[in-house]
């Protein structure tokens, strides 16, 4: 991977399940790291193929290998933010990680 199609910061968050004042489970996210990406607009024929997987994903992004992240995590970019949907690991080989994302509106 080139560090210089790395040109997006990043931050990774993890969920951190939390109880409200009635007992019933809060879902929040909590920064885990903060990582250089490249992100890819999917478009086309790329759009099409990745609607097998959820109609949403509108993103993929690659980072280096973090081996905590999950598809249970989300990224935020600047005010926006990212749900995860998809994490591969890149050819098995611990180094470059694909993650298939949509954005996630308020």
């Amino acid at each position: 991977m080139k560090a210089g199609l790395l040109r997006e910061r990043i931050t990774l968050q993890a969920p951190a399940g939390d109880r409200d004042t009635y007992g019933a489970e809060e879902l929040t996210y909590v920064d885990r790291l903060t990582v250089w990406a490249a992100i890819k607009p999917l478009r086309g024929k790329e759009l099409v193929e990745q609607r097998a997987v959820r109609e949403e994903i509108t993103h993929k992004v690659e980072i280096r290998y973090v081996p905590e992240v999950n598809a249970k995590w989300r990224f935020t970019l600047g005010s926006r933010t990212f749900q995860i949907e998809s994490v591969i690991n890149v050819l098995e080989r611990n180094f470059k990680l694909e993650l298939l994302a949509y954005e996630v509106f308020p």
